[in-house]
């Protein structure tokens, strides 16, 4: 064990500590094999001879042409039971043997709205078993709308919290609020001299804020889907003033309706009251 970590350590094969910057590869911070070592804990040391005594016995018997891993849905891999049969769900057992699921399967359960706490585990796991294999998601992914109508770069985009409207901020100075159902234009919001940085729309879906390289903040009336609620669509609510350079970002809050968060290239951020 002391020659293996001598010759991981010297020939840099132990990985390295993610980061968000990028780094050069002598700034890497390499992860310590001890550290390593308690994090597979749950590896049996005679592993490696198990694998090795798969591959050389599949080499005796008709191996797959261009065979490169033992982790992919081929006859050799280890993801198979003793019954043949593909384990999904392998990464999240071993995840879970020290009782909690790892930072991307949790991150997956998140985003697909199925993440719990400690005390709903079991309906985390039960949900990863049955998501979709990634294989098959991009063929169930199939174009809805076209929204078209601004005349420069659109960067800002997202749903009112019913989901039945789309607003979208551009570099042409304009935000637009669309039908997700027809994809159809309902109103062009006008006011911002600048170009378009963020949107956000209020927990209880009557504004929405839209951030601008004009260093101001504009609130619009965001009113109700259905013919009635059209009458205040795109009205204009409030413009914020104060910030001395682009506002890059807006936010509100998700509790109090009134609350509107916001940050600026002038180092300064913002909290807003628009009653």
């Amino acid at each position: 064990a002391a020659v293996l970590e001598q010759e991981a350590s010297s020939h840099r094969l132990l990985p390295a500590r993610p980061t968000l910057l990028p780094t050069s590869q002598e700034d890497e911070q390499i992860i310590p094999y001890d550290e390593l070592a308690r994090r597979n804990a749950h590896v049996p040391h005679a592993h490696l001879a198990k694998l090795l005594r798969q591959v050389l016995e599949g080499s005796q018997a008709n191996l797959p042409q261009g065979f490169t891993s033992l982790l992919g849905q081929g006859p050799l891999s280890v993801l198979r039971d003793t019954a043949g049969n593909l384990q999904r769900d392998f990464a999240v057992r071993k995840s879970l043997q020290n009782g909690r699921l790892n930072v991307l399967h949790s991150g997956i359960l998140r985003e697909t709205g199925y993440g719990g706490t400690a005390r709903n585990r079991s309906r985390e796991v039960y949900a990863y078993r049955n998501l979709a294999p990634p294989e098959l998601i991009p063929s169930r992914i199939t174009h809805q709308r076209t929204f078209r109508g601004h005349r420069n770069a659109t960067y800002c985009i997202l749903f009112d919290k019913t989901g039945s409207r789309v607003i979208t901020g551009s570099d042409d100075r304009l935000v637009k609020v669309w039908s997700t159902n027809t994809g159809y234009l309902l109103c062009t919001c006008r006011g911002h001299s600048g170009e378009i940085s963020d949107l956000s729309v209020s927990a209880d879906n009557k504004y929405f804020a839209s951030a601008s390289m004009d260093h101001t903040v504009r609130i619009w009336h965001l009113g109700t889907p259905g013919p009635s609620g059209t009458k205040t669509l795109g009205f204009p609510a409030a413009v914020l003033l104060g910030h001395s350079l682009y506002v890059t970002e807006c936010i509100f809050n998700p509790m109090f309706n009134h609350l509107l968060l916001t940050v600026s290239d002038d180092g300064t951020a913002r909290l807003w009251d628009i009653r």
